[in-house]
C-alpha cells in the first residue's frame, strides 16, 4: 500500500542528494513550476522536483518507489489530467537539442517544445511533424500518437520515433529503440506515460520548407452545408491535401480580425504539400459552398505552421473529449449540431474535426500501442470550462461526443481523447488485444502501480492502488 506523504526528513534527504530543487506544496515557486496550458487543470503533488538531470529524475523514481509514493511527469502543461497526489517531476529543464541532418533526425530533451525543432529543423530544409500547436512538447505528443496536421502525407508521429531514454520506476536508464528493448519501444509508442518517465527522444523530420496552407473562415450560419460538403469531399482528394473543419465561437477581442469578431465561425484549415495551382482547383468546391469571410490560402514558409489552426497562445480554462469517426454524413452533421451549433447556450471554444486516413492508415514496420488507424476522422469537442459554467459545459460536451457513437469507431487515440474518466474510458484509446498487451507491460515495468498521472490504465488492484 502507499504509505502517504513522507516526512520532511526524508524529502530533505532526496533533496540533498539532486541537482535541482524541490518545492513543497505552498512554498514559493510551486504554483509557477505546475502551471498548465489548460488552467482548470490544476496540480496539487506533496512536492515538485525540478529535475536539472537524468540522475534527478533517477533519484526521484526510487525514493518514490521505495516510499510507495504516486509520480507524475510534468513538462509544458498541456495534459487533460490534474495530479492531485504525490510528487511530481517537472522535467521542463531537461531542455536538450542535437540534429543530424545528414539523417533527418533530432534528439531533444523532454522539455523541449516542437517551436524549438521546427526553428532548429528549418534553415536544414527539415521540419518536424507536429500538431496544431507548436507551443506543445515533442515527448507527450509523440508518445500520445503524434497526430500531424502534416499525418495524412507522412503518417503518424509516433511512427517517426526512432529511440527513446527512459528511466523506469526501478530507477534504470534505458536506451530504448525497437532492437534494444522491442517491447518498451512498443508500450511508450502510444501508450504514454505507462511504463516509465521519458528523459529524452529521438525523431524523425521531413523534407518540407514550405506549403500551400492556411485557413478559410465561413459564417457559421453555414456550417451544415460547409461539413456535409466537407465529408463528401474529403472522400476523393490525396493523401498531400492535409485539412480540418472546425466551428468556433469567437471572442469579441480587439486581437480578432474585424469580420470574424464575437462570430460564430466555420473554419477549414488547408496544408497542402503541392503546388497553387493543383491546391486551388482542389479546393475550388469547398470554396463553392458559401461565401468566405476571409480566405488567406497561399503558399507559406512552414515556419509559419501555427497559423494553419491559429490556436489561443495563452492559457484557457477548457474541457475536452475526443472520438473517432468512420464517416461525416448529414445524419452526422445534424446530430453534431443538434447539441454544440451556433445557438448552444453554454460557453464553448470550439469543436475540430480532422481529416486522417491517407499516410495515417499506414501499417509500419514497427508496431506501437496505438490503435485508430482505421478512423477517417478525429473529433474534438472543446467547451470554455469556466467555474459558473462548469457542469453545463462538462454535460453539453459530454452530450456532443456520445452523440457521436452511431459514426464512431468506439475508440480514440491518446492525444485527442481529451479528459480521462474511469478505466472503461481510458480503455477507449486502444484496441483489445493492445490493452491487454499494455496492461501486461505496465505490471511488469511498474508493478507498484505508481505512475497515476496522465492516461495511466490498469492500476486498479495493484499494490499500490
Amino acid at each position: 500500500m502507499m504509505s502517504g506523504t513522507p516526512s520532511t526528513g526524508e524529502v530533505s534527504e532526496l533533496a540533498g542528494v539532486l541537482t535541482g530543487a524541490v518545492i513543497l506544496r505552498g512554498e514559493s515557486g510551486f504554483d509557477e513550476e505546475l502551471a498548465t496550458f489548460n488552467t482548470s487543470v490544476v496540480h496539487t503533488p506533496f512536492a515538485v522536483v525540478c529535475a536539472e538531470s537524468v540522475a534527478d529524475v533517477q533519484a526521484t523514481v526510487r525514493f518514490a518507489t521505495a516510499h510507495g509514493i504516486a509520480v507524475g511527469v510534468h513538462s509544458t502543461g498541456h495534459g487533460y489530467t490534474s495530479f492531485t497526489e504525490g510528487i511530481m517531476v517537472s522535467v521542463r529543464r531537461l531542455d536538450s537539442l542535437e540534429i543530424d541532418p545528414e539523417r533527418h533526425l533530432i534528439t531533444v530533451g523532454a522539455g523541449v517544445r516542437w517551436r524549438a525543432v521546427l526553428e532548429a529543423a528549418a534553415p536544414l530544409g527539415l521540419a518536424p511533424l507536429a500538431g496544431s500547436s507548436t507551443d506543445v512538447g515533442v515527448v507527450g505528443y509523440s508518445l500520445g500518437g503524434g497526430l500531424s496536421i502534416m499525418g495524412r502525407a507522412f503518417g503518424m508521429g509516433v511512427d517517426q520515433v526512432h529511440a527513446l531514454e527512459v528511466v523506469t520506476m526501478d530507477g534504470e536508464v534505458r536506451h530504448v529503440d525497437a532492437h534494444s528493448e522491442p517491447d518498451l519501444f512498443w508500450g511508450l509508442r502510444g501508450g504514454g506515460g505507462n511504463l516509465g518517465v521519458v528523459t529524452r527522444i529521438t525523431v524523425e523530420l521531413v523534407a518540407v520548407t514550405e506549403f500551400y496552407g492556411g485557413g478559410i473562415y465561413f459564417d457559421g450560419a453555414h456550417m451544415r452545408d460547409i461539413l456535409i460538403a466537407y465529408g463528401e469531399w474529403t472522400q476523393s482528394i490525396p493523401d498531400e491535401m492535409c485539412t480540418s473543419l472546425a466551428m468556433i465561437w469567437m471572442p469579441a477581442s480587439p486581437a480578432v480580425p474585424e469580420p470574424l469578431r464575437g462570430r460564430v465561425i466555420a473554419h477549414l484549415r488547408v496544408c497542402y504539400l503541392g503546388e497553387v495551382g493543383a491546391g486551388d482547383e482542389m479546393l475550388a468546391p469547398m470554396r463553392a459552398v458559401a461565401p468566405a469571410l476571409i480566405d488567406h490560402v497561399s503558399m507559406i514558409p512552414v515556419t509559419n505552421l501555427d497559423a494553419i489552426h491559429g490556436d489561443p497562445p495563452e492559457p484557457i480554462p477548457f474541457y475536452l473529449r475526443g472520438t473517432l469517426l468512420r464517416e461525416v454524413t448529414a445524419q452526422t452533421a445534424d446530430a453534431l449540431l443538434s447539441i454544440v451549433g451556433a445557438d448552444v447556450r453554454v460557453p464553448m471554444l470550439l469543436w475540430d474535426l480532422r481529416h486522417q486516413q491517407g499516410a495515417f492508415a499506414r501499417i509500419p514496420e514497427h508496431a506501437a500501442a496505438i490503435s485508430g488507424r482505421d478512423a477517417a476522422f478525429n473529433l474534438q469537442v472543446v467547451g470554455l470550462d469556466l467555474p459558473e459554467a462548469s457542469v453545463a459545459v462538462h454535460a453539453v460536451v459530454d452530450a456532443a461526443t456520445l452523440a457521436m457513437d452511431p459514426w464512431s469507431t468506439g475508440e480514440t487515440i491518446l492525444n485527442v481523447h481529451g479528459a480521462v474518466k474511469d478505466e472503461a474510458d481510458r480503455r477507449r484509446a486502444f484496441d483489445d488485444v493492445t490493452y491487454e498487451r499494455l496492461v501486461g507491460l505496465v505490471h511488469r515495468y511498474d508493478p507498484q502501480g505508481l505512475l497515476r498521472h496522465g492516461h495511466s490504465v490498469a492500476r486498479a488492484g495493484m499494490t499500490a492502488g
